[in-house]
């Protein structure tokens, strides 16, 4: 899952991730090697910037 340029910086994903492998910043980032794939960070994106690979 990668966080393109739509991200508007809310934060919401970071909040649901329960490996807290979400980096702030403009745009957020995920960091790959610590994420599960579960899809909290999708399911709760309120523009849907993330993008599964």
């Amino acid at each position: 899952m990668t966080l393109p340029k739509k991200c508007i910086g809310c934060g919401k994903c970071r909040t649901k991730c329960p490996q807290r492998c979400i980096e702030e910043g403009k745009p957020y980032r995920i960091l790959q090697n610590h994420c599960l794939h579960c899809g909290n960070c999708y399911e709760n994106c309120p523009v849907k910037a993330i993008v599964r690979e």
